[in-house]
């Protein structure tokens, strides 16, 4: 173990002394992440340590994520179980999520279909809690979507997470991953769930493909425009996530909630209705998805302008409704 990494390594079990700290788990752009277990309740823990403890603003976003997280509980979100600042040291003790990233499996081969679905239904869920208390991740991308023991995807790193004022806030600062970004991101506009909406569409995009929707390169506008269908989805998926990848927030779904709805649908479309049987991973979905992925019938709800003509009424009435609701 490197000399700098030992001494730190020592300084957090100075200070940390309910646990015993182990080795390096990762690290990132805030600092390390290590092991650790708690001595009295033998639980396993992972401890995020801030680098660079005298940038304000570095510290202002390390102590804002522990804050949010600690207003944030749900079965797809990291848990939270402690924020200390003491002897020059910044740490944030979380559960140990010790099944890697999902960019490691992305990058190990293509997944399933049903398992891409899957994580975009684990994903939204964590999204509708978290924008239901007005928080904005702005991050997401596979290297912060992470697996438990239990195979449970945890979303992780709210480190520059914006809280909404009404219905959605302004970007002060281009902040985020190029690759994930939305337009309004880009271009300092307005901020909504639907920002959110979009990196998750980015993300399934790649994990179907093999490739972003569209390049990292700022200074090109490349994204005023929905991104070539993707070769071998399904076609109803495929839909799905295009519409999450629009370049104006009104023409996405407008929460993460009723784009889980939909994507569950185009998924039993897709797959038939017994497709949740071979995700190979644990959901934890609010009832009306779960329900919307053994439907093999109905038809997608587009948001704003890119609505299809109505259907005709049936005898239980339209098939669909106007963006954001749903034909009963």
């Amino acid at each position: 173990m490197p000399g700098t990494e030992m001494a730190e390594r020592d300084r957090v079990q100075t200070v940390l002394t309910s646990h015993r700290v182990g080795d390096e788990l990762g690290h990132g752009a805030c600092g390390r992440v290590y092991a650790a277990r708690h001595r009295l309740l033998n639980r396993p823990d992972a401890v995020k340590v801030l680098r660079g403890s005298a940038d304000a603003d570095l510290a202002r976003r390390f102590r804002d994520e522990a804050r949010v997280l600690a207003t944030l509980s749900h079965p797809h979100l990291v848990k939270i179980y402690d924020y200390i600042e003491r002897d020059g040291l910044a740490l944030i003790v979380m559960e140990e999520l010790p099944n890697g990233t999902l960019a490691r499996r992305a990058a190990a081969g293509a997944l399933p279909h049903a398992t891409t679905c899957g994580i975009g239904l684990a994903v939204a869920s964590a999204l509708t809690h978290a924008h239901a208390r007005k928080v904005l991740h702005r991050d997401l991308k596979p290297a912060n979507l992470l697996f438990d023991v239990s195979d449970v995807l945890k979303v992780t790193d709210f480190g520059i997470a914006k809280i909404l004022e009404g219905a959605s806030a302004t970007a002060t600062s281009i902040a985020g991953t190029p690759a994930y970004m939305a337009p309004e991101q880009l271009t300092g506009g307005r901020l909504s769930p639907a920002t959110d909406v979009y990196a998750l569409g980015a993300v399934l995009y790649e994990l179907m493909t093999g490739r972003a929707p569209f390049g990292p390169d700022l200074a090109r506008d490349d994204r005023d425009g929905a991104p070539a269908r993707p070769g071998g989805v399904p076609g109803p998926i495929a839909d799905v996530v295009r519409h999450m990848l629009r370049p104006r927030p009104a023409d996405r779904y407008a929460d993460a909630h009723r784009l889980a709805v939909e994507l569950a649908r185009a998924a039993a479309r897709a797959l038939g209705a017994a497709w949740l049987s071979s995700c190979d991973l644990p959901l934890h979905l609010d009832d009306d998805v779960r329900d919307a992925a053994r439907t093999a019938t109905g038809r997608p709800v587009w948001p704003g302008r890119w609505s299809p003509k109505p259907a005709p009424a049936g005898p239980d009435g339209p098939a669909a409704g106007p963006a954001g609701r749903e034909g009963r």
